[in-house]
């Protein structure tokens, strides 16, 4: 589907410059707001067919694993949620030096992953999920299921992000908080299992 897409639907793959503000929400999924651009997998589907979990096509659709078809500091704004586990860390990082080089300098990248310290302390009974019964679920599924190819933490996260040259790392609250106000557009139901940083691409 990769390749498929890759070499047969480059219009789709391309990012609009003609807006403004030019905000990126990569991996969006269901997560549609308007005056974004929304990024996702590519998606097929057949105009005589829609299945009940249809959802609206993102306006650039890519695999993530190569790079943004995006020129260098163009972009206002990058949100990203929930995206990064479905990397391996090599992936990960490739799309993070991508996010860095399409946005414009004094900007901010707002990204949320599943926290693998949450999932520590309901392991090791120090705290309560109601999503799962038995901490062995809760790792199984952190680490295995819908894709997960890697986890995070909030030392690691900010490591890396400092590590392809962004500043001004922090952690900062879900839904509530964050430097640029455009980019919280936190699904509220992930909040219990998430961490949320925000960083700064500096000026050149």
């Amino acid at each position: 589907m990769s390749l498929f897409g890759r070499v047969f639907r480059k219009n789709r793959t391309k990012v609009p410059s003609n807006k403004e503000p030019l905000l990126l929400d990569i991996g969006a999924g269901a997560n549609y707001k308007d005056g974004w651009v929304h990024v996702d997998f590519f998606r097929y589907s057949f105009k005589f067919w829609k299945s009940k979990n249809f959802r609206k096509k993102p306006e650039v659709e890519m695999d993530l694993r190569y790079p943004i078809n995006c020129p260098n500091n163009t972009v206002d704004g990058v949100y990203s949620c929930h995206v990064l586990e479905h990397l391996n860390y090599n992936e990960a990082n490739r799309l993070i030096k991508e996010i860095y080089r399409i946005l414009k300098p004094n900007c901010y990248l707002r990204i949320i992953v599943p926290d693998l310290e949450t999932y520590i302390e309901f392991y090791t009974k120090k705290s309560i999920n109601p999503k799962f019964q038995f901490g062995c679920e809760a790792i199984s599924y952190l680490t295995q299921m819908n894709g997960h190819k890697s986890v995070w933490d909030t030392e690691y996260l900010m490591h890396v992000l400092k590590l392809n040259g962004f500043i001004d790392v922090k952690r900062v609250r879900y839904g509530k908080e964050g430097v640029d106000a455009r980019l919280i557009k936190d699904n509220m139901n992930r909040e219990s299992e998430s961490i949320v940083l925000e960083a700064k691409k500096p000026n050149d």
